[in-house]
């Protein structure tokens, strides 16, 4: 029971530092931190499929995640950054309503949680997204990345 509560504190600050890191990256430049996230992105995606595979976990998500994985690499080498404001988009929508669901129900979390799934949806429809709404995400992670560390919102 012990090894489940440290392994799940451990993925919180790791959640965390990464939302700060990536919120830190987007504020000073976006195009790198898309490149990074796209790589690393298909990179988790491909591991965790071959371990999937490996383990015999489960072999037909394995296979999944290792064509996801392959596809996010195109698109990073494809520099086809519109694919990826869109996926990423999806991405921080999704996130910032399983926060509200999942989250306390204190005002700054709900608050924070809407303007995550805000800024997901403008992402999605207006690929244009220029340097200031990337700005707002960068800050918007810092401080979902502060409050995990606090202890105040769930990973």
């Amino acid at each position: 029971m012990a090894d489940k509560k440290s392994r799940n504190i451990l993925l919180a600050v790791l959640t965390a530092v990464a939302y700060i890191v990536i919120g830190i990256l987007f504020i000073i430049n976006k195009k790198t931190a898309l490149d990074y996230i796209i790589w690393i992105a298909g990179i988790v995606f491909i591991v965790q499929g071959i371990l999937d595979l490996i383990f015999g976990h489960n072999t037909v998500g394995g296979v999944f995640e290792i064509a996801i994985g392959a596809i996010i690499l195109i698109i990073g080498a494809a520099n086809i950054s519109t694919v990826a404001l869109i996926i990423f988009g999806v991405l921080i929508a999704a996130n910032g309503v399983l926060s509200l669901i999942q989250g306390p129900k204190l005002i700054f979390p709900m608050i924070m949680s809407i303007l995550t799934i805000v800024v997901g949806v403008l992402l999605v429809i207006g690929t244009w997204a220029s340097d200031w709404l990337f700005i707002i995400i960068g800050i918007s992670l810092i401080i979902d990345g502060v409050l995990v560390l606090l202890g105040k919102q769930n990973a």
